[in-house]
């Protein structure tokens, strides 16, 4: 409920710090700076008539009116395409955790290593593709982004010791963290205020179905053999064969677009060029401290960022395990790959409506609007989750198996739905952006993504140590 602060702050204006600094305490692209501006704030302003300062308004040069969602398609498209890559490339290890044990004779602990030095790779990455895309073209970070994850993940394909994995995992991750918090920050910039959560929405939407389409191919084939090789290498080498279709489809027709919407960056780096190495490292490290001082200064994403800490918790445990969970249950790997297809729907389906659902909040209460849809999801989250866990298993005790997997089918997917698949599309990704001034939303957004991943190592321990899953890994090794 900490989110419930938000609505007193979004009403205050910002006052004086000691020495003539400003408190940068803005509400939705309506700052008011008092004693001094800081730098990196200055291209703000205030509101025009239509409620949009310079925190709300889009980045392009064919600034988007509101309601329009139709212009730079071809470059929405790809980037929507590029999330739906890279979430379902994360999405390919939980899948085949079961063949990975069997493979590389990997215990449940070292299955849960595996997922977490990926995800703390990107973790540790975000603040820094952050940085580099305030200051460089996020589009050819993008593009570049998307060609390490497609190497990356032949190279799991082909790993044949755990040491292998482990740093072709590293790796990945590193990618996939350069490549979301520009990825999110851009489609931001494309749309207005008044359309960013059916924007983030959209792309949430896009993003879970790759991971439905992944992590289903990924189960399916995980069990098999074809041509010799294990199924689960072959789902890696025909998630990569996508990635660079969308890489060549990417550099002819949507790389050009990208780079015009951060032309102003171009002027910057020209005027960089003369420096030295050592003097322009030195400078983007100043100037990247100024931006994290002043993202984290802001008392509204204070209190939205911060909490990401714990508040995923859940998310990341169902979206990591969640398929294990399943066939240490017993279900076989087609039921299990059905009911991660609907589960996922329910995810998809459930961010696009909270997208919908929180720009007509904010049309209705500028201030709680959001705030008051975050509150209502994490309420019914907790609910949902240990009906989930704990009262459904109890209930299905002695049901055959077809029952209990359209049971969990159908309460997974309202799961996904009734929560609206998390709050980052309705909630915290658009108060992000209108908080702050387009130079700095790629790093605001990436500390979001940073302080969210430290779940990583939470749930990787409660999973081993408190629900002691390992029981059910080793009933499963002792059967196969």
């Amino acid at each position: 409920m900490a989110l419930l602060v938000c609505c007193k702050i979004f009403r205050k204006r910002a006052e004086p710090l000691r020495g003539g600094a400003a408190s940068a305490v803005f509400s939705f692209g309506e700052p008011s700076l008092e004693g001094g501006t800081p730098k990196a704030l200055n291209a703000m302003k205030t509101p025009d008539k239509d409620g949009r300062g310079a925190g709300s308004a889009p980045s392009p040069g064919k600034s988007p009116g509101k309601g329009s969602i139709n212009e730079r398609w071809t470059e929405k498209m790809f980037l929507n395409f590029a999330a739906a890559g890279a979430f379902g490339d994360e999405r390919l290890t939980p899948a085949v955790f079961q063949e990975l044990a069997v493979t590389f004779n990997a215990s449940l602990t070292q299955l849960g290593v595996i997922s977490m030095v990926g995800l703390l790779a990107s973790s540790i990455t975000y603040p820094i593709s952050g940085i580099v895309g305030d200051a460089y073209y996020r589009g050819r970070i993008i593009l570049w982004s998307l060609v390490g994850i497609a190497v990356t993940t032949v190279m799991i394909a082909l790993s044949q010791t755990y040491g292998q994995l482990i740093a072709a995992k590293i790796l990945n991750g590193i990618s996939i963290g350069m490549l979301v918090p520009s990825l999110q920050a851009l489609v931001g910039d494309m749309h207005s205020a008044a359309n960013r959560g059916k924007a983030f929405g959209f792309l949430n939407f896009t993003g879970i179905t790759g991971a439905i389409v992944g992590s289903t191919l990924a189960t399916i084939l995980a069990a098999g053999t074809y041509w010799g090789m294990d199924g689960w290498r072959l789902a890696f080498l025909i998630w990569s064969a996508y990635l660079v279709l969308i890489i060549v489809g990417y550099v002819f027709l949507a790389s050009e677009g990208l780079d015009e919407i951060d032309k102003k960056k171009g002027q910057l780096l020209a005027e960089m060029s003369h420096m030295s190495l050592g003097e322009q490292l030195q400078q983007q490290a100043a100037e990247a401290w100024s931006k994290m001082v002043v993202v984290l200064s802001v008392p509204t994403l204070q209190v939205i960022i911060i909490p990401q800490a714990i508040g995923l918790l859940p998310w990341v445990a169902m979206s990591g395990w969640v398929t294990f969970y399943l066939e240490a249950m017993g279900f076989s790997n087609t039921a299990t790959a059905i009911m991660i297809l609907v589960t996922g729907f329910g995810f998809a389906g459930g961010s696009l409506l909270g997208g919908v659902l929180g720009d007509w909040c904010e049309s209705i209460d500028r201030y709680r609007g959001r705030i008051a849809l975050a509150q209502i999801s994490i309420l019914l989250g907790t609910f949902v989750f240990v009906f989930d866990l704990q009262v459904l298993p109890r209930l299905l005790d002695g049901c055959d198996k077809l029952t209990a997997a359209l049971v969990y089918a159908v309460c997974l997917f309202f799961t996904g739905v009734v929560t609206i698949g998390g709050t980052g599309a309705a909630v915290n990704l658009p108060i992000i952006l209108s908080c702050l001034s387009s130079t700095h939303r790629t790093s605001g957004v990436a500390l979001e993504r940073f302080f969210g991943s430290g779940d990583v190592r939470v749930y990787v321990v409660v999973n081993v140590k408190m629900y002691l899953f390992v029981c059910c890994a080793y009933e499963l090794c002792k059967s196969v």
